[in-house]
């Protein structure tokens, strides 16, 4: 039977409701169907988590910081190795495609990864252009909440929370550039943050 393994992000500071100490608990589904603890992988705040394609690697944001962690998953055990981090602005959503990891946040950015799944740079910072939504202070700024792929994943969607608009792009390799496809107004302080693509 193949094992099942659930990854935990969470808060770890005090002021944000956690314990002052933890990070990403790995668990692991016994014969009797309860989840049994087989590791913590010590993080402050790991709490936006996301696969790579072949679930090969776990990469962990770190919610109110800036610190981005890459983690390998073990075939047979479920349990992380620690890679590399690197610095990143405050995000909240990610996603790895083709070989890169996608965030979104204040802004979205853009990480080439290497082959290990570890971080080798980031290719491009990018912040669409909107105009700020009139509900202050909750929208001071822009704010591309949420970025998903489309099901063929050749263009992405941001959920843009400040500026009351969805907007779809392309990320050109050859140029390390973003390319607008559409853009798509919301109602005036909707503030939206998530979507999802039916399949």
């Amino acid at each position: 039977m193949k094992k099942e393994i659930m990854y935990v992000g969470c808060f770890t500071d005090i002021d944000r409701a956690g314990l002052g100490k933890g990070g990403i608990g790995v668990f692991e589904k016994d014969d009797n169907g309860t989840w049994v603890n087989i590791q913590i992988m010590e993080q402050v705040n790991p709490s936006y988590l996301c696969f790579n394609e072949n679930k090969t690697n776990l990469y962990a944001i770190q919610g109110a910081g800036y610190q981005m962690h890459s983690y390998a998953i073990d075939k047979e055990t479920g349990k992380l190795t620690y890679l590399n981090s690197c610095e990143g602005l405050p995000s909240n959503f990610r996603q790895v495609v083709r070989g890169q990891l996608y965030v979104s946040g204040r802004e979205v950015e853009i990480y080439n990864l290497n082959d290990d799944g570890s971080f080798k740079e980031r290719a491009i910072s990018y912040l669409p252009d909107a105009t700020i939504g009139p509900l202050k202070p909750k929208q001071h700024s822009i704010n591309p909440h949420q970025i998903m792929f489309d099901p063929k994943q050749k263009y992405f969607t941001l959920v843009n929370h400040g500026a009351d608009c969805l907007t779809v792009h392309e990320y050109i390799k050859e140029t390390n550039e973003v390319k607008t496809i559409s853009k798509m107004p919301v109602l005036e302080a909707m503030m939206p943050r998530h979507i999802a693509f039916h399949k």
